[in-house]
């Protein structure tokens, strides 16, 4: 075999390859439509996601406002207690604040 000979050889085994090689690319790859129904469920996704998103930030700005509603009655609770027990017993009271 020549040295001709063996460079065709080795050019059409790399061409074959090649073939090979796209060919099994080809199968793993998405045609334009499946890849444009992924990016529309990616969206639909997002826009779930993005919904879900704004009622929970809704949902903690008013467990945010009981909190400050249920600290501020506590408070206040403690205090009118606070307060009677100052009556009762003025030393343990002032002892124990």
């Amino acid at each position: 075999m020549s040295k001709l000979d063996t460079t065709f050889d080795r050019f059409f085994n790399a061409l074959d390859t090649l073939e090979t090689t796209v060919r099994e690319r080809m199968q793993h790859h998405k045609t334009p439509e499946e890849i444009e129904e992924r990016m529309a469920n990616l969206s639909k996704d997002r826009d779930r996601l993005a919904g879900e998103l704004d009622t929970m930030k809704a949902d903690s700005k008013a467990l945010e406002g009981l909190t400050d509603e249920i600290s501020s009655k506590l408070e206040l609770a403690i205090k009118d207690v606070q307060s009677i027990l100052r009556q009762d017993n003025p030393r343990e009271v002032s002892n124990n604040s």
